[in-house]
């Protein structure tokens, strides 16, 4: 390692081993650096099985060729710039089996250490009873890290969200891959989620939340979940797809044959698209399930729930505009699942009507629905600033087809009365060289409440379809009365 010191000569850290941390070739760098040790160790004793993960190397076979395979990997490695410790390599095997081993590690003078089970590569080797043993203090770790995410939902609910999702759960996932049976240990920490982390997410108790949602909560969000597994349901599954993705390299160590990288990457591949197929048509089931059975609004929310909801996997970032404010929060997950966000005022300040959600969507008076539509016009202007710049933006832009010739918005009163014109047609926003360079292209938002009184016992695809519809027909209309008017001033 290169260590530069501004006005004198760099200093030179030597390393007996490894490579430099935080080099990203680092790991691949490592793994060629000691294939030859390896083939060398495997060609002189084949009868030890032998697994190289970067530097952590495991033999398994009987004492007598093991503790020779390892006094000649404490004589050859150096030379590969590998050190082994014997003082801190474990030899386990069962009890019965100890005495053995001893003898025959003490022949060739090899102090190590002797266990029931350890830590390996994330997972566990040894007896079911020490794995359990050495199960049980991670998973107080991880009831406590989950009831510490819910008392920083309190006040951070994004960030403790996210770190819940993509990176707490992940921990016991992985162990679940790696170790065979771990689900039945993982009841506190589902226990710890239904009673702490998902009240505090909505802002309710425990015993309000009811099965059917918890059971939705664990899907995906594309199949109307937030990606709060259930790892007891989870774990066994997890266990099953990585012994499949696997499969090529177990057989390369079993049968001491040549590891097939193409093979490798492509029974992975297979495993995880099999595993993440079975899981979306379970939880797509899951879902039509609980819409057959729940009354008209409640079976189109389900019905869209898997159309919306990016925001849910997104990591909040200030630079990228991903963040929410801890209202706007708590407001989305309420309602997402049909839920009343907590703190309404219980008038509406524009007509005095009782304030609800559906009231809030429709009313015209109190200028939440104007405000909505500002909001989503105001979104894509800013996204198409980003794209392009600033000065290329305009809002509430004329709609003009020729010098001279503006469209025009005519009411009823005008169409009985031609000799008056209506007000001058706007759009929303106006993006010059969005599809076309030198041309400006007219953006005209338009929000739809597809659960409005109006358009009941529809469905929301026919509900937007019905104003597409309306919309065109409108443009029909708007290009007739233009082209009338440039023929007349021909």
């Amino acid at each position: 390692m290169l260590c530069r010191r501004p006005g004198n000569e760099a200093l030179y850290l030597l390393s007996k081993e490894g490579v430099t941390q935080g080099d990203p070739m680092a790991m691949a760098l490592y793994g060629i650096a000691l294939l030859p040790l390896a083939e060398i160790l495997r060609k002189e004793y084949p009868q030890v099985m032998q697994p190289w993960y970067a530097d952590n190397a495991a033999m398994m076979g009987l004492a007598r060729p093991v503790a020779g395979c390892f006094m000649r990997l404490q004589a050859i490695g150096p030379d590969f710039g590998y050190y082994p410790e014997a003082e801190k390599s474990y030899f386990i095997c069962p009890l019965a089996d100890e005495a053995a081993a001893k003898t025959v590690f003490e022949e060739m003078e090899l102090e190590i250490q002797y266990s029931r089970g350890e830590r390996y590569v994330g997972g566990f080797v040894g007896s079911t009873a020490m794995q359990d043993r050495w199960i049980e203090p991670k998973v107080e770790g991880w009831v406590m890290g989950v009831k510490s995410l819910a008392r920083v939902v309190t006040r951070y609910p994004q960030s403790a969200f996210a770190g819940f999702t993509q990176s707490l759960q992940s921990e016991w996932q992985y162990l679940s891959r790696c170790a065979p049976g771990v689900g039945k240990h993982l009841q506190p920490v589902e226990d710890a989620i239904r009673e702490h982390l998902i009240p505090a997410l909505f802002q309710t108790t425990p015993d309000k939340v009811p099965e059917d949602m918890r059971q939705l909560l664990t899907h995906g969000v594309k199949q109307g979940g937030l990606n709060i597994r259930d790892p007891v349901a989870a774990a066994d599954g997890l266990n099953e797809s990585s012994m499949e993705a696997c499969m090529e390299l177990v057989t390369s160590l079993t049968q001491d044959s040549r590891l097939d990288a193409q093979g490798h990457a492509q029974c992975v591949r297979q495993a995880s698209t099999k595993a993440r197929k079975a899981r979306v048509k379970e939880e797509t089931a899951t879902v039509e399930a609980q819409a057959e059975a729940a009354r008209p609004a409640t079976k189109r929310r389900l019905k869209r729930i898997g159309f919306t909801g990016a925001c849910w996997s997104l990591v909040p970032n200030r630079l990228n505009s991903t963040t929410m404010s801890k209202e706007e929060f708590f407001d989305n997950a309420r309602l997402r699942y049909g839920w009343k966000p907590v703190g309404l005022c219980e008038r509406c300040d524009g007509c005095n009507a009782p304030f609800t959600v559906e009231h809030a969507l429709g009313c015209k008076k109190g200028g939440l629905v104007v405000q909505r539509h500002d909001d989503t016009r105001d979104e894509a202007g800013a996204l198409a600033a980003l794209a392009l710049t600033e000065s290329r933006i305009t809002y509430k832009p004329f709609i003009s087809h020729g010098r001279d010739v503006s469209a025009t918005l005519r009411t009823d009163e005008v169409r009985e009365s031609e000799d008056k014109e209506g007000e001058e047609a706007r759009g929303d926003v106006a993006v010059h060289g969005l599809w076309e360079r030198g041309k400006t292209c007219i953006l005209d938002i338009r929000i739809t409440d597809t659960d409005a009184k109006a358009h009941f016992g529809q469905s929301s695809e026919k509900v937007l379809e019905k104003v597409l519809g309306k919309v065109l027909e409108q443009q029909l209309v708007l290009l007739a009365l233009v082209s009338e008017k440039v023929l007349g001033m021909v």
